[in-house]
């Protein structure tokens, strides 16, 4: 009886991860990355006499998250900092704000707006400003020297330079259940990846189904 409840429980444990989790999984994700974060290589100071401006091209649709990484010692500064997203006439469309005392130091801050539905494949002019920081408590914006495909070059003020900014777009789902699917795929191409883990988790999670079903389970003499 005993092997009979624990089959059942590694039957039961397995079910869910495989196949309820994923579900639960995209169903609580809001937006989905571009791509992973490109590199932290060095920093340009945003306040009130400069701010960043970086052309960036939208893969998808709905475009509803631009995450960047920032410097904020100790809090220092209270202030807003804003992200303005201009269309390519250079009409502003989005306006975010994350306040000074929700960024930590170095942390990944995200500035979040209503979806740009029809993004694909437009670009856009990404500008932070902080027009209230004064020059002794600058906010800094992490640059990279790999500048990912459809950002480039960055402008500080009005001075050209071949770095980015080192930012992640993210994408509100068209469907829980589209990102459910990727969830799946993406788990599944990791297990194919290692045919013996593969093989030898199916194996396992069959012969748990043939021990709870069989009709002789878990008897003994």
């Amino acid at each position: 009886m005993e092997k009979y409840k624990i089959a059942i429980f590694v039957s039961l444990t397995t079910i869910i991860a495989v196949v309820v989790l994923p579900f639960l999984l995209g169903l609580a994700i809001r937006a989905v990355p571009d791509f992973p974060q490109p590199s932290l290589d060095f920093t340009e100071k945003v306040y009130e006499g400069s701010s960043l401006s970086q052309p960036f091209t939208a893969s998808r649709n709905s475009l509803n998250l631009i995450g960047v990484s920032v410097k904020n010692p100790q809090l220092r500064n209270k202030e807003d900092l804003i992200l303005t997203i201009y269309d390519s006439m250079g009409v502003p469309v989005r306006i975010a704000r994350v306040s000074g005392e929700s960024i930590p130091d170095g942390d990944f801050i995200k500035f979040n707006f209503d979806p740009i539905f029809n993004s694909a494949g437009h670009q856009f002019i990404l500008n932070f400003s902080s027009p209230a920081t004064t020059l002794d408590k600058t906010y800094e914006l992490f640059i990279t020297n790999t500048t990912p495909s459809g950002m480039g070059p960055l402008q500080v003020n009005r001075e050209m330079k071949d770095e980015a900014i080192s930012l992640v777009g993210f994408y509100k789902p068209e469907s829980k259940l589209a990102v459910s699917a990727g969830i799946y795929r993406g788990w599944l191409k990791r297990l194919l990846a290692d045919p013996v883990f593969f093989i030898f988790y199916s194996l396992l999670f069959v012969a748990g189904i043939f021990y709870v079903t069989w009709p002789h389970a878990g008897k003994t003499n």
